[in-house]
């Protein structure tokens, strides 16, 4: 995974580079994908563990995604609208 300037991930699919939204989104299609592997293994052990990779992968799309907000009101507090007359 990269990033670009802008912090989005870059990914490779099909030879082509394209950008997601932001981080949080592909931390989440992870999660998911975990979860779809977790239905096709009878072990119990490695269900669990995917489960809680998944769990990871959810933890982190909601800690970037705190952190967006943040990143946008510090930059309206440096940046506020201005009034139009």
């Amino acid at each position: 995974m990269k990033l670009n300037a802008a912090g989005r991930v870059c990914c490779r699919a099909d030879g082509r580079e394209r950008i997601m939204a932001s981080r949080a989104v592909e931390y989440r299609r992870r999660a998911h994908e975990c979860l779809a592997m977790a239905r096709t293994f009878k072990d119990a052990d490695a269900r669990a563990g995917l489960f809680c990779m998944a769990e990871t992968w959810l933890r982190m799309a909601k800690n970037d995604d705190a952190d967006e907000v943040t990143a946008v009101q510090q930059q309206q507090q440096i940046h506020p609208k201005q009034e139009r007359p």
